[in-house]
């Protein structure tokens, strides 16, 4: 690599981007490392004309990436200065590209303006959401609406949005927006591309079902308006969820098999390419041109042009290339996840793939090892990304891939052919199509087959920075003495790596977490002994709230299921999150209720989801403990005495201890039942943690309870702007009268409170540089 000026020059493009955006000296120490292994290279053979020539390459891959992501950042510095959530503003922009999504159509602008009282400021792509197309490609649209920003993660695991729109150089989204006027010249061209595809998802949309008609368009036109949200699930478990994305796969098998066909007819070396490359160009633009595609066509155009004048294809070097001119394009992309794993997958084959023996058996004995192979060297790569971005691992994605991966091309083939008779006769196009639905029934099938091994997915958690570095330096090391050596056992190492890289993540010992769900509740608490509890789950305000921030926060904490899941009581804000959990099969070994639960439709339909996912029911009441090695729950209310039909007031009310610390964990009970609640607390108990009465409500946090306890911690579980007024400034207010340190999820998103020694340490996940720190009174 470090005799190939393109690797070069992209390594230290990479290097140059990262020492601006994270200053850390061990950057600057890589590149340091980097100029002594160049100087290693020539300096054997005293080639140092040589030397001087790669090292110019290297800094001058610094120095370029550097300069474009200060340019880039601080271009995006000034329209963020001014640009805020919900903000009414106008924009200009020209649509260049449009699709699919939601039932609507979303019109993706470049060249931005925004209009602003200080004048027309630049800034990068904007996403415009419209009920109806009313506009070609290419034309510059004028619009007004209210500015969606990218939402910010605010629980460990969760989808960060403005991340990834900060990847994809989008400034912010406009939804609903009215667009006032239109002018320009219309790309025709691209426009015809399209209405095409428009065109192909109408034919197999009408020749298809719908299911099957949803992954076609995704897999062949990048489509992903019918794909249905289980497919996907299903397609990702398996490991096979990259045949969905435009990539390397779907752009070789039609640039080579047109050019092929192209060849056969006696086409000559320099036409075949420029025709082949034409109508790989306007697939990709038809598809999006998504990063993945922009590189697979850029390094097909280079294959093809080095054939055409008879020099080789070095596929390291046009990787390297492909890397510059998409960077420089867009440097932020190092923190997109298809840039990543595209990446990733074809240095597992250019690179790892290359470390295996040549086969000695026959044409299809080789074929089928070079797939497993092949696939075995890109899992190698790409796992890590796996862990790192969905905390889970297939299994047997090696076996999955090698098994369904050979079939890809008659989908693509059957597919493409389909969709062009179409445009002519249905009935034929039908027919044709009919593979591709025989096909991805089988890959369902297969799919949903090996799934059903028990541990076929596992849980890994996310992997620190530190790990990740760790495992693919021992990659490059075991690739490099197979190389030097010839001795494949070597491959034991990344394997070892690969079983230290998903275990042991996510922490040990106790913490309690209370995640931010919005209008509603849910919190995490592990003890000191590796019992894993959860106290509601739901959300009034958060659509899918388990699926979206509970399931993603528990997996990438490498947490593999729950002991006992509390629940207060069953209102939707604290176990619509609970439901989707159970329904995902996720494993909950037991459900815990009051004895005195109000069994009403909400608590049948809970307990029958529990039966069939085979979750055991726990009843406590008054007085009733359960204990873990280190730590107890103690039930203090309800009690038998407590007849009541109003679910708040028959909360579950539990007191969680652990070697001196203790919390209050109190649902959503008002102060008339607080009065009972007095009665029962110990006295003079000390008290570290106050879990804040229905999400700091004025009719709870009773001023008499607070001076009974003394809490030192408060917690606040609320949504920003509720319709409730939550929290209450009275509660606020007796809260802090008590000299109690209140913590609100709308300001610090998750709230983690660990323990080290004796002293409590809590993190605001929207501010993770300040921690406070409390010692435990014992």
């Amino acid at each position: 690599m470090t005799k190939r000026p393109c690797c070069l020059m992209a390594c230290g493009m990479i290097l140059g981007i990262l020492l601006v955006a994270f200053q850390k000296w061990y950057l600057l120490l890589a590149a340091i490392l980097m100029i002594c292994k160049i100087a290693a290279s020539f300096g054997k053979q005293k080639k140092w004309n040589y030397f001087v020539w790669y090292l110019f390459f290297f800094v001058a891959g610094i120095v370029a990436g550097a300069t474009r992501y200060s340019n880039e950042r601080e271009f995006a510095n000034r329209y963020e200065a001014v640009l805020e959530n919900e903000m009414q503003i106008q924009v200009q922009g020209r649509i260049s590209k449009k699709e699919n999504k939601s039932n609507q159509i979303v019109y993706t602008l470049d060249q931005c303006y925004l209009n602003h009282k200080t004048g027309m400021i630049p800034c990068h792509q904007i996403l415009v959401y419209q009920n109806q197309d009313g506009y070609p490609i290419g034309k510059t649209i004028l619009v007004t609406g209210k500015a969606v920003l990218g939402r910010t993660a605010v629980n460990e695991g969760n989808f960060d949005e403005k991340g990834f729109y900060f990847s994809r150089k989008i400034a912010c989204s406009l939804q609903n927006a009215t667009i006032t006027d239109a002018y320009g010249k219309e790309n025709t061209y691209k426009e015809k591309l399209f209405q095409l595809q428009q065109k192909f998802c109408t034919v197999y949309q009408q020749c298809m079902k719908e299911d099957t008609a949803g992954i076609l368009l995704t897999m062949l036109l990048g489509d992903k308006s019918l794909l249905d949200a289980k497919t996907k699930e299903l397609y990702q478990k398996a490991g096979i969820s990259h045949i969905l994305a435009i990539s390397g796969l779907h752009v070789s098998f039609i640039g080579i098999t047109c050019y092929r066909f192209l060849r056969k007819r006696k086409m000559s070396l320099a036409m075949a390419a420029f025709v082949s490359s034409i109508l790989l160009i306007s697939y990709g633009m038809m598809t999006g041109m998504g990063t993945s595609t922009k590189r697979a066509v850029f390094m097909f155009l280079l294959s093809v042009a080095a054939s055409s004048i008879g020099r080789s294809y070095d596929s390291a070097s046009a990787l390297s290339l492909a890397a510059i001119v998409l960077l420089w394009e867009n440097p932020f992309l190092l923190w997109y996840a298809g840039f990543l794993f595209s990446y990733a997958a074809v240095l597992g084959v250019i690179g790892v793939g290359k470390i295996w023996e040549k086969s000695k058996e026959d044409g299809i004995q080789m074929q089928k090892k070079q797939t497993l192979r092949a696939s075995l060297s890109i899992q190698l790569m790409t796992l890590p990304l796996a862990a790192f971005y969905y905390y889970e691992i297939p299994v047997y994605c090696v076996l999955i891939n090698a098994l369904l991966l050979p079939f890809l091309g008659g989908v693509l083939m059957f597919g493409i052919l389909g969709g062009v008779v179409g445009f002519v006769n249905l009935s034929f196009a039908k027919l044709l199509l009919l593979p591709c639905e025989i096909i991805l029934w089988a890959y369902e099938k297969v799919c949903e087959g090996i799934l059903s091994v028990p541990n076929a997915v596992w849980i890994s958690g996310k992997p620190s920075f530190p790990k990740m570095i760790g495992y693919y330096l021992l990659l490059f090391v075991v690739v490099f003495l197979i190389k030097t050596w010839k001795k494949s056992w070597f491959m034991v190492f990344p394997i070892v790596a690969l079983v230290f890289l998903l275990a042991g993540n996510g922490g040990r010992g106790f913490e309690l977490s209370m995640l931010d769900v919005g209008q509603g509740d849910g919190i995490f608490l592990r003890t000191k002994d590796d019992v894993v509890c959860f106290v509601d789950g739901g959300s009034t305000d958060v659509s899918k709230v388990g699926t979206y921030r509970i399931l993603p926060f528990l997996k990438a904490k490498g947490v593999k299921g729950v002991d006992y899941w509390f629940v207060s009581h069953l209102d939707a804000d604290h176990i619509s999150g609970l439901t989707e959990v159970l329904e995902s099969g996720y494993p909950v070994k037991c459900l815990v209720f009051s004895k005195w639960v109000i069994k009403d439709e909400a608590y049948q339909k809970l307990t029958s989801l529990a039966k069939e996912c085979d979750t055991q029911l726990l009843f406590l009441e008054e007085g009733d403990v359960l204990h873990t090695k280190s730590a107890e729950f103690r039930c203090l209310f309800p009690g038998e005495n407590q007849d009541t039909q109003d679910r708040n007031a028959a909360s579950l009310v539990l007191w969680y201890e652990e070697n001196g610390l203790s919390a209050l964990l109190t649902g959503d009970i008002s102060s008339v039942e607080e009065e009972v609640l007095i009665e029962k607390v110990k006295s003079g108990a000390s008290l570290e943690i106050y879990k804040a009465a229905h999400h700091g409500s004025n009719y709870s946090n009773s001023k008499e309870l607070l001076e009974e306890l003394h809490p030192r911690i408060a917690l606040i579980s609320c949504g920003e702007g509720n319709r409730y007024g939550h929290p209450g400034k009275e509660a606020v207010a007796h809260i802090e009268d008590v000299g109690c340190d209140i913590f609100d999820t709308r300001k610090c998103g998750q709230i983690q409170i660990t323990r080290k020694k004796e002293v409590l340490l809590i993190q605001k996940y929207l501010d993770k540089l300040e921690v406070t720190a409390y010692p435990v009174v014992q």
